[in-house]
């Protein structure tokens, strides 16, 4: 017989910790299903040696006023429980086109004036890439915070169309288009403006403004945040609101199959991955925190097609790699002067290299 629950979350993530506590919260009777013996994800961090290393999570933008995130660590009441390190910059960019190290600062009005003080002839075309992020930003910002209020909508349209206009404005300009109709070939300033962007492995060319704005205005209007302990403490502490509301988190299980009934996921089976008999858990809600693919290499045959057909068209996205350095003396010593620095190789003469 299977163990009924009122949702079941398939991998232990951020994202499926968090739907998990926010479902626990809220009176679901929670199940989280984790393949392996930790959880967190990319949000952990472990030891080698000497060595405490932050595994890939190591600041997260905005916690301001307009942060969609900041809403769910209240809801959660997590604002005040977790400390969060800010560091004074951004980051700082070296090599490729640069003939200098650039460091932008936090906040608007210091990373402005930064930017302005190290390229003073794209002065003009740096407000108008500051105001357009910002501006993205904040209407993105605004649409998530009525998105599931139809009824708002309808009575407001009229209001809301203004504070619209930059996503609609920006729909389909990619970040090349944007930088480009601004700053021209200066590759300098580019590079200076979106070092960012081997976060987002993408091609300026391909990716769209919208995308890259809506977190890069985040970090400018917010800052950047390190959770003091590492990510870790917020990976417990989203466990440990699920476990405070009788939610249950397995470790070293892994989803192996989906039941559907009626047109709709009604069961997970998993197993131990050292073997043994499988374990069927029945909800009404299933959450999956999962690659596309592997859930639909979950599904009966017949569902697998409809289910991946939304996804048809995008390429697969690039799998998480990090190499980590232990220095035996401190980094500003090597030339590490800012908490996230980015080294251009010297090849590197644009952008979109």
């Amino acid at each position: 017989m299977p163990e009924r629950y009122d949702a079941v979350v398939i991998g232990a993530g951020l994202g499926g910790l968090t739907a998990a506590a926010l479902a626990a919260r809220a009176g679901r009777r929670v199940l989280v299903i984790e393949r392996n013996a930790s959880i967190g994800g990319a949000a952990t961090v472990y030891r080698n040696g000497a060595l405490t290393v932050e595994a890939s999570l190591h600041e997260l933008d905005g916690l301001d006023p307009q942060d969609p995130k900041l809403p769910l660590l209240q809801e959660l009441g997590l604002a005040d429980e977790l400390a969060f390190v800010a560091p004074a910059e951004l980051n700082q960019v070296r090599g490729g086109p640069l003939d200098a190290p650039f460091t932008m600062p936090a906040g608007l009005e210091p990373a402005l004036s930064a930017c302005r003080a190290r390229f003073p002839r794209h002065e003009r075309a740096l407000q108008r890439y500051f105001d357009a992020v910002l501006a993205v930003r904040g209407a993105a910002s605004f649409a998530t915070a009525h998105m599931d209020d139809e009824a708002w909508w309808l009575r407001h349209l009229p209001e809301a169309a203004p504070r619209l206009w930059p996503l609609i404005r920006h729909a389909r300009a990619t970040l090349g288009d944007v930088l480009r109709g601004l700053f021209g070939a200066d590759e300098a300033v580019k590079c200076a403006l979106a070092a960012t962007l081997p976060y987002y492995h993408d091609d300026p060319e391909r990716m769209l403004f919208l995308a890259y704005a809506v977190a890069q205005g985040s970090f400018i209007a917010g800052g950047a945040h390190y959770p003091r302990g590492g990510s870790r403490t917020l990976t417990e502490a989203l466990a440990a609101r699920i476990r405070e509301a009788g939610g249950t988190l397995l470790t070293g299980r892994e989803a192996t199959r989906l039941l559907v009934d009626d047109h709709r996921v009604t069961a997970v089976e998993h197993r131990n991955r050292q073997g043994g008999d499988p374990r069927l858990a029945a909800a009404p809600l299933v959450f999956g925190n999962a690659a596309p693919t592997v859930l639909a290499a979950m599904l009966p045959e017949p569902w697998r097609a409809a289910f991946l057909a939304p996804y048809a068209r995008r390429p697969v996205s690039v799998s998480l790699w990090t190499v980590t350095l232990g220095l035996s003396r401190p980094p500003a010593e090597v030339g590490v002067e800012a908490y996230s620095t980015f080294l251009l190789p010297a090849w590197m003469t644009a952008l979109a290299d």
